[in-house]
């Protein structure tokens, strides 16, 4: 009878610890999003109200690039630590939870965010570099904390947190930007940045969890993966041509719709709020999609959406498009842009061997997150010299000779991927800042068995 109440008592200890977990989880990673959601889309609606340039915003968008090589400086993560304080990489996230909320607490201070425009954009940077490294830990804890039997639970949590860190940070606080003005909306999204530090200093971390963590990205590895037949091909010219397609079209929609006279809230709500859940849907659709009819229909059908969208844009551009036809189109778009970003995600899943898997898919993911923000940047840039128009036709033509790429490739490659590729691997979930793009591969990831491991 004892013994029956000491399993009792253990497995409901250890149900209370699996919660506690998963709710840490799902705080920090939304949490991380919080910001680097606001600084991708709701800081971008608000700057273009207040009459910023497009050429300068293009420096937000190049800011992102930072989070893009956060592998760099992973190993120092994985060195450095104080296992006396609860935990290795707890000891990390007990700094750095704390540091994300004072730089958006400072960034609220800015009197006039136009006027001191360099000044928000050093501590744009200061926040990208932190949320990066808080990214690095995050995994790595949850890697060390989570077992193989609760990994696909785990990635939904994962995908879940992103999500509503996105959807808060980019839409949210944009509205309560509208409502109450700009210290609020910075200040809240502090507050809220800052909580998950009470489940870090309640939450237990596994001693040996600085030993488990194996990602770390060598130039040999690189150099590895890109020697796999196809892969320099994929990595260097089609992804790019891709990627600058889609990017290059999804940067210009917010400060489109601000400057046909859309009040930065109202953007927010069309382009984070209703189209994540557009996204999510879709990614989760899409594959099931890919299951049934494969990567070269899906693609195709996604294609036409994205090229679709992009042209059907236009009429926004020179104000003549009612509301339902603005909100018609960018779903559309959005729709047309998942489908794409899930097909270069799991073509980068196959590029990614067992035994190096994590490593692998960190580094194609990477490349193709500079890529994103290298295009967002450029885009707006030229957008301010040449007009929209120029720029949404230019990406139209480059998303569609990307896709076409990409089914010459995989139908020359695709038998080699999947024979070198790991499949079954558990793969990273970027969270990139780049914008739905990152979100996306999260999204494929709950489709496909589990990927947020990283394995040895």
């Amino acid at each position: 009878m004892r013994a029956s109440d000491t399993r009792i008592r253990n497995g409901s200890s250890k149900t209370r610890l699996s919660e506690r977990r998963f709710l840490l989880l799902l705080a920090l990673y939304a949490s991380q999003y919080f910001g680097i959601g606001f600084l991708m889309t709701g800081a971008t609606a608000i700057l273009r109200e207040k009459g910023v340039a497009l050429e300068s915003m293009a420096a937000v968008s190049a800011l992102g690039m930072l989070w893009a090589v956060k592998f760099l400086w992973a190993p120092v993560v994985d060195r450095f630590g104080r296992n006396r304080a609860g935990g290795h990489y707890r000891s990390w996230l007990l700094v750095l939870q704390p540091l994300l909320a004072c730089v958006l607490a400072v960034i609220a201070c800015l009197p006039d965010v136009r006027a001191q425009f360099g000044v928000f954009l050093l501590l744009a940077a200061v926040y990208i570099l932190l949320s990066a490294t808080q990214d690095v830990a995050a995994d790595a804890l949850a890697i060390s904390s989570i077992r193989s039997d609760e990994r696909g639970f785990a990635n939904g949590v994962q995908v879940a947190g992103s999500y509503i860190g996105l959807i808060v940070g980019g839409g949210l606080t944009t509205v309560i930007y509208g409502w109450a003005g700009w210290f609020a909306a910075l200040a809240t999204l502090a507050v809220l940045t800052l909580l998950p530090t009470l489940l870090i200093a309640v939450s237990p971390e596994p001693p040996a969890s600085a030993e488990a963590w194996a990602a770390r990205i060598s130039v040999n590895t690189i150099w590895t993966v890109v020697r796999q037949r196809g892969a320099g091909i994929w990595m260097l010219l089609v992804v790019p041509i891709t990627w600058m397609g889609l990017t290059a079209g999804y940067s210009l929609i917010t400060p489109s719709l601000i400057d046909q006279g859309w009040s930065a809230e109202e953007t927010a709500t069309l382009t984070t709020l209703l189209a994540g859940v557009c996204g999510t849907a879709a990614a989760l659709g899409t594959g099931v999609l890919i299951q049934r009819f494969g990567r070269e229909r899906v693609l195709l059908v996604g294609c036409a959406l994205a090229v679709i969208g992009m042209v059907a844009f236009l009429p926004v551009i020179s104000g003549v498009a009612s509301t339902v036809y603005i909100v018609a189109v960018t779903i559309v778009f959005f729709l047309g842009y998942t489908a794409g970003s899930i097909i270069v995600y799991s073509i980068n899943m196959d590029y990614s061997r067992p035994g190096s898997a994590g490593s692998d898919y960190t580094t194609l993911a990477s490349f193709a997150m500079l890529v994103s923000f290298g295009a967002g940047a450029v885009s707006l840039s030229v957008a301010g010299q040449l007009g929209y128009v120029s720029v949404f036709v230019g990406s139209s033509i480059l998303y569609a000779i990307g896709a076409a790429l990409t089914v010459w490739h995989q139908r020359r490659y695709r038998t080699q991927t999947l024979n070198h590729g790991a499949g079954r691997a558990v793969l990273p979930v970027e969270s990139a800042a780049a914008g739905p793009e990152s979100v996306v591969s999260t999204a494929l990831s709950a489709t496909a068995p589990d990927r947020k491991e990283r394995e040895r």
